[in-house]
């Protein structure tokens, strides 16, 4: 069951975000407002200052464009940005931009992300 930020557009090309919480993850990022988008378009996550960016495909449909936020994003509490990028292979661009202010909270003693197992593992699945 992932949890999901729902962004919409409605003429900014920058919107500000409040959250989501320090070690949350498995998050799902759905953006509406966004016309047109191919099916699977290029969304960049990236650290304030950053050089590089985690780049995530998402998929278009119905007027919204899910995506899944890299865990690695959440693993501080520093701002980051998610950036929507249009390429057709000859030209590129990003059209719109998602500035991410996480809320800091302690670093829980057995850190879990999808990918690792830890001590809670075997709760789940009794």
């Amino acid at each position: 069951m992932p949890n999901t930020i729902k962004i919409k557009f409605t003429g900014h090309d920058v919107i500000a975000y409040y959250g989501p919480w320090q070690y949350d993850y498995g998050l799902v990022l759905e953006i509406q407002g966004l016309m047109n988008l191919p099916t699977l378009t290029q969304v960049h996550f990236a650290r304030k200052g950053s050089p590089t960016a985690e780049i995530r495909i998402g998929t278009y449909a119905d007027g919204v464009l899910a995506v899944s936020i890299p865990d690695i994003m959440l693993a501080q509490s520093a701002e980051f940005w998610a950036y929507v990028y249009l390429t057709d292979g000859e030209s590129a661009q990003t059209i719109k931009g998602i500035q991410f202010y996480p809320n800091a909270r302690p670093e829980p003693d057995d850190t879990i992300t999808p990918g690792e197992q830890n001590v809670i593992d075997p709760c789940r699945r009794a």
